[in-house]
């Protein structure tokens, strides 16, 4: 004899492995966007580093050339501006990518920015000569061209750069 099943007879945990399969695919949903969110703070953490330091050096440069500015004497040997070097001499000049930056003692190559009092932001230049073009007529200023390096150093992150600079001179 022939047993016949009533519509939802032998089905009562077909309900709940349902509900434990959604259940379980929000709960993939859910992990997948925590990561996802931690993942895009750190990336917004990083740019936020990264912004902080471009700017910081970015106003180590325009010091130096305020500095430079205002000096009498472009010679880095008589000019009193530790940080300035001469860049025509390759033997002997500073090289920012590779040498390290001393901002005090007897070997001082680089300024602390007077901006900022945390010591993370200094600057450096080289005088490169004269720019070309500018002694061409006897009667107009000299031209001095200058690189002025900048670099800030903060929370895991650093940045350093580099901006050309002109300065007229009788």
């Amino acid at each position: 004899m022939r047993r016949r099943y009533a519509h939802g007879e032998g089905e009562e945990g077909s309900v709940l492995l349902i509900a434990l399969v959604v259940l379980f695919l929000v709960a993939l949903l859910g992990v997948n966007a925590l990561t996802t969110t931690q993942t895009e703070l750190k990336i917004s953490g990083n740019d936020q580093s990264y912004t902080r330091n471009f700017y910081r050096a970015e106003s180590a440069i325009k010091e130096a050339a305020l500095d430079l500015e205002h000096a009498d004497d472009v010679d880095p040997a008589t000019a009193g501006l530790s940080w300035l070097s001469d860049g025509t001499d390759e033997e002997t000049r500073f090289k920012p990518e590779q040498d390290a930056w001393q901002t005090s003692g007897s070997d001082t190559n680089a300024a602390v920015s007077t901006f900022y009092t945390d010591g993370k932001t200094s600057f450096c230049a080289l005088r490169m000569g004269v720019a070309s073009g500018s002694s061409l007529e006897m009667t107009s200023p000299l031209k001095w061209e200058y690189v002025i390096y900048g670099r800030s150093v903060l929370s895991s992150g650093k940045v350093e750069m580099a901006a050309g600079y002109c300065k007229k001179m009788n």
